[in-house]
């Protein structure tokens, strides 16, 4: 549960922040731990989207989780702590609430006594990648935090750069077809119903071809609304079970490596990712053997994931 809280820190100046506990109480003694006076406290609205954590929307971009890593990394550099290096972070981001609930969140489960990616993987606030919280987890069992950091910092920002060019790529032909379908659709539902009657007139059986557009026309004006709501009650049943159903989420993963283009996108992706996290292992000392299984880990599609993890 998310706990909205307002008071004084230990400066006196007033704050208003959410905090994460299985209770109220809980909650009212994480805020006194914090050494923060509060002055009232509530749980926090959410809407019905909200307490499906894949339909969050409060999501870190590129740039600012590069930022974040690369601060936290050059604090453990030079020998602080992580809870104090969270603290210190905290200070830089005071303008920017959603990071900083982020943050106190964080915090708040590590001096609990948890670790780095079991506070990531708890906290609610903000969606992290799974390969950065995989990335974490495997760098804290092995004690390389730091460097996975400042790795992480560098490829997020490259990965950023990278998907940068591969949009401005797709621009013209994404425009292309949205107008072209556009088109279709105008001339099925708007046109194609009006010189029907011309057809009619004619005393003669009319092309099949001719005869599929002019049923293509009747059906997209009579249900255009139900094909709309089918549209995203399929997209929506198909998120669900991406995230819940295992078996439908490889059948999935193994389809999407086989589309023209786009697989070879994705697994080139996939790849990249892989082999960048596995060097790092292996410049840092981690056996081969373990430098794969760990690197499957972060992996996204889980066809991928399993062929590593085999060959391990």
């Amino acid at each position: 549960m998310i706990f909205q809280y307002t008071g004084f820190d230990k400066n006196g100046k007033k704050i208003k922040r959410k905090i994460e506990a299985s209770d109220i109480e809980e909650a009212k003694t994480k805020i006194r731990t914090s050494g923060i006076l509060y002055k009232n406290i509530k749980e926090s609205d959410t809407s019905i989207f909200e307490k499906f954590a894949f339909l969050k929307v409060k999501k870190l971009n590129s740039l600012e989780l590069s930022k974040l890593s690369k601060n936290l990394a050059i604090y453990l550099k030079s020998g602080v702590s992580l809870v104090n290096a969270i603290k210190l972070s905290k200070s830089l981001y005071e303008s920017d609430k959603k990071i900083l609930d982020f943050l106190s969140s964080v915090e708040t489960l590590l001096e609990e006594g948890k670790s780095f990616y079991v506070a990531l993987e708890t906290q609610k606030i903000i969606y992290l990648p799974d390969f950065y919280k995989h990335s974490i987890k495997v760098s804290e069992d092995r004690g390389l935090l730091t460097e996975i950091l400042f790795e992480l910092s560098k490829y997020i920002k490259e990965q950023e750069r990278v998907n940068k060019q591969i949009k401005t790529a797709f621009i013209y032909p994404s425009f292309i077809v949205v107008v072209s379908v556009l088109m279709i659709a105008f001339m099925l539902t708007s046109v194609v119903p009006k010189i029907t009657s011309i057809f009619d007139s004619i005393d003669q059986e009319l092309p099949k071809s001719t005869q599929f557009v002019i049923a293509m026309g009747d059906f997209f004006s009579s249900y255009w609304l139900y094909l709309l709501i089918g549209i995203f009650c399929i997209s929506l049943l198909f998120t669900i079970l991406y995230k819940l159903n295992k078996s439908f989420r490889y059948f999935t993963d193994k389809s999407i490596l086989k589309i023209p283009i786009f697989g070879k996108v994705a697994k080139t992706a996939e790849l990249a990712r892989f082999s960048y996290i596995a060097s790092v292992l292996l410049r840092s000392g981690v056996p081969f053997i373990h430098s794969i299984k760990l690197s499957s880990e972060i992996l996204n599609n889980s066809l991928i994931k399993e062929k590593f993890y085999n060959a391990a």
